[in-house]
Order: C-alpha cells, then sequence, then structure tokens
C-alpha cells in the first residue's frame, strides 16, 4: 500500500503516521474541497460524541486545513481534533472508543500500531481517507488527525491555499 502524504507529513511531526491509499482510483469527482472539509470535521465530531461525556474536559478542532497531494491531481483536506481527558480512561480504552467511532462508518478499517513506541490507532476508509488517533497518557490529551478522501480542485483553487 502506498503512503499518503498525510502519512508523511504526520510522521515528520513524530504525532502520527499511516498509510491510505491515494491516486486516481480513488478520486470522488463530485467531491469539493468544502465537502471533503465538511465530511471530514463531521466524522471528527463523531469521535469526539464517542467519548463519555463526562471525561471530557475541553474539545479543539481546528477550522481550517491545508491540502495534502493523493497524486498529481489529486488532494486530501487535513483536519485535527485534539480532545482534553480527564485521566478517567486509559491508552487501551481511549483507543477502543476511536475505533469503535469508526465502526460506524461505512468502509472503514482501523489497527492498534504498536511498531513506534506509544501504540496508535490506524484508520483507513473508503477513497483515500485516513485517520490516525494517538493517547498521551501522561497529559491525557487525545489528537486525531485527519485526511478526507480524494478529490480534484476545482478551477479557481490552489492546493497551496488554506481551506
Amino acid at each position: 500500500m502506498r503512503r499518503s502524504a498525510l502519512a508523511v507529513a504526520f510522521s515528520m511531526s513524530l504525532a502520527v503516521t499511516g498509510c491510505a491509499g491515494g491516486g486516481e482510483s480513488d478520486r470522488d469527482d463530485r467531491l469539493t474541497v468544502d465537502g471533503a472539509k465538511t465530511e471530514t470535521m463531521a466524522i471528527e465530531r463523531s469521535v469526539v460524541d464517542s467519548f463519555p461525556a463526562a471525561e471530557v474536559v475541553s474539545v479543539d478542532q481546528a477550522s481550517t486545513g491545508v491540502l495534502l497531494s493523493c497524486s498529481d491531481d489529486t488532494y486530501q483536506w487535513t483536519g485535527r481534533v485534539t480532545v482534553q481527558m480527564d485521566g478517567a480512561s486509559d491508552r487501551a480504552a481511549v483507543l477502543d472508543v476511536i475505533a469503535g467511532a469508526f465502526d460506524d462508518q461505512d468502509g472503514y478499517d482501523s489497527t492498534i500500531d504498536e511498531q513506534t513506541g506509544d501504540p496508535r490507532l490506524l484508520v483507513t476508509g473508503p477513497g483515500g481517507a485516513a485517520s490516525v488517533g494517538r493517547f498521551d497518557e501522561s497529559s491525557h490529551l487525545v489528537t486525531l488527525a485527519s485526511a478526507s478522501r480524494c478529490f480534484a480542485l476545482r478551477e479557481g483553487e490552489n492546493s497551496y491555499d488554506t481551506y
């Protein structure tokens, strides 16, 4: 499987890493940058809503994101949400909650990656969609980095802009 730009960008930041498909076969010609952003942010919110409300101290969802390349002419919108937890749950329980949130999403698969130290959840979805969930037990901070399904830019849109 080809490493997506999401995987490379997040592995360099040491926050997360993952694999996703990419390229023309994964492109949704009906999907726009705004649609990709809306869809990805909604999935992130559904993950946050999966946590027990009493354990969530605060939520910070990025309102803008950048585009990463799936192929020469397709892109993914990238987002991030962080959740400050109260410390009642351990890493395994938090990652199970994140995985469970994706169980309800059609075409998504998740796996725990323990090869790089702290275990994290790698999620792949349809059309090149990907997410990576991480839980820092010392700070009780959940980080979910997400990338949308792949899409082509429309006239007037620039891959270097923030959306």
